[in-house]
């Protein structure tokens, strides 16, 4: 795996944890997004992604904080994900 989770320590994350993060962040994404993809033009709502930037910056915190690390690239991970949702519930 690449790209903003290159900086997680091994020593500091087991491979079980770095799934657990991978596996619990992916689910709570999708249960941000499946909220907010029920109001209307939502993928071309400001507001809406200011919101959904704001509860995923609070989930990267949670895990930088657990396993002491520094995740970088968060917009990058932002639009992935925004991507994918579009994509999933557009």
């Amino acid at each position: 795996m690449g790209g903003a989770f290159e900086s997680v320590p091994k020593e500091k994350c087991s491979q079980d944890d770095f799934i657990e993060v991978v596996e619990n962040l992916s689910l709570k994404t999708d249960e941000i997004y499946t909220i907010f993809c029920k109001k209307p033009q939502w993928f071309d709502s400001i507001e809406v992604k200011n919101s959904v930037e704001s509860e995923l910056q609070d989930m990267i915190w949670e895990v930088e904080d657990r396993f002491g690390v520094k995740i970088d690239d968060f917009g990058k991970i932002c639009e992935v994900l925004r991507n994918i949702a579009v994509d999933k519930y557009a």
